[in-house]
């Protein structure tokens, strides 16, 4: 697996830089979280602050385009939604723990 990538900016507003990349010589679709580590090694940064907001590929290309956004802080991921953090398998949730441990 092979990651370029292809456009960094700066969001200072929400603390935040937004990556653009492009994965090659990949067989199948990688994993969000083998893209948040490629990405971390990349611009040596922490895979728990990336977030992975999503992965392209075309039928036929064995091209894959996506986006992420690395945060400087872990704070700061309160800004994204619930959603987006537990498809990176970045959210825990400690309710749902709970309310089983209640009930047993």
């Amino acid at each position: 697996m092979k990651l370029t990538i292809k456009e960094k900016k700066e969001n200072k507003l929400h603390g935040r830089t937004e990556i653009s990349f492009e994965i090659e010589e990949s067989k199948q679709t990688p994993s969000r979280k083998e893209c948040r580590e490629k990405i971390a090694a990349t611009i040596n940064g922490n895979a728990d602050l990336i977030v992975i907001d999503n992965l392209t590929k075309k039928f036929g290309s064995s091209s894959i385009k996506g986006n992420a956004r690395q945060y400087k802080d872990a704070k700061l991921l309160k800004n994204e939604p619930v959603f987006m953090l537990k498809r990176n398998g970045l959210f825990e949730e400690k309710k749902a723990e709970a309310k089983k441990e209640e009930v047993a």
